[in-house]
């Protein structure tokens, strides 16, 4: 009788203890799962969107990150040349690229995510000029000044009759247009008449937008598919993104970034 009290003693302290050690495991393995998983995403300083210089790194920086923690993830966004950013990526040394435009190209080596913002993108002239367009076609005997590395829809990427003329960013473009070097450059609308408001003060008004527009066009994080759960990873990205539009922290962000 003795012995079997003892005996239920023990099976009884020992189903506790095998209780409270799967607790404990269930606990140390929640704590995991919950911990924060890292992301580095590459990118280029592209104010007013995005810069190493801006407040968090700029509108776009600020999206992308509250997007990817709502999700369980530390992003952090490294700011290279662009052209660097979109190689690196490609192969892995990064586990993303920031604020890209969307092509087919593109699609294919990226997992690209829904697009976290819009903008317009077109051709500036110098004041004075009498360059107009309706279809590309009309702009063939102009040279065309564009960003080296950059990207501006397949239909300008296939427009091979036209004269296009690369410099390493914006800045140089807009020099060559006052110059009388290029024609025409083109980029994104707000991006130009920021540097001009900023960096040239003294070209305000010097330079006037094309209408219309060549593209509207989305700013697209791509996850390399060279890393492990790459289509997680934007799909996590996806739902964060969804998530901070709908309780309106996007719309927040937008506002205090001036757009």
């Amino acid at each position: 009788m003795i012995l079997y009290r003892q005996r239920s003693w023990m099976m009884s302290g020992g189903l506790s203890i095998l209780i409270a050690f799967f607790m404990l495991m269930t606990l140390i393995t929640s704590i995991g799962w919950t911990k924060e998983k890292k992301i580095v995403l590459a990118t280029c300083n592209w104010e007013p969107y995005m810069g190493e210089k801006m407040p968090n790194g700029g509108l776009l920086a600020v999206i992308t990150k509250k997007a990817f923690q709502r999700v369980g993830y530390s992003a952090k966004a490294e700011f290279v040349p662009w052209k660097r950013a979109v190689e690196l990526t490609k192969i892995g040394k990064y586990d993303g690229l920031m604020a890209g435009y969307y092509n087919e190209k593109r699609a294919k080596i990226y997992e690209v995510t829904d697009a976290i913002s819009y903008e317009e993108m077109g051709f500036y002239r110098k004041k004075g000029s009498k360059i107009t367009y309706k279809t590309l076609e009309d702009l063939r005997p102009y040279i065309i000044g564009i960003g080296r590395g950059g990207q501006y829809g397949d239909e300008f990427e296939a427009a091979t009759y036209l004269k296009k003329e690369a410099a390493t960013d914006d800045d140089l473009n807009i020099k060559k247009l006052m110059a009388g070097r290029i024609d025409l450059l083109i980029s994104s609308k707000i991006g130009i008449l920021n540097l001009i408001n900023t960096k040239y003060p003294e070209w305000k008004g010097e330079l006037e937008f094309l209408e219309p527009a060549l593209m509207r066009i989305g700013f697209h994080n791509m996850i390399s598919r060279a890393i492990p759960n790459h289509k997680t990873i934007a799909a996590d990205f996806n739902r964060g993104l969804k998530e901070i539009t709908k309780d309106g922290t996007l719309a927040k962000i937008v506002k205090a970034h001036g757009f």
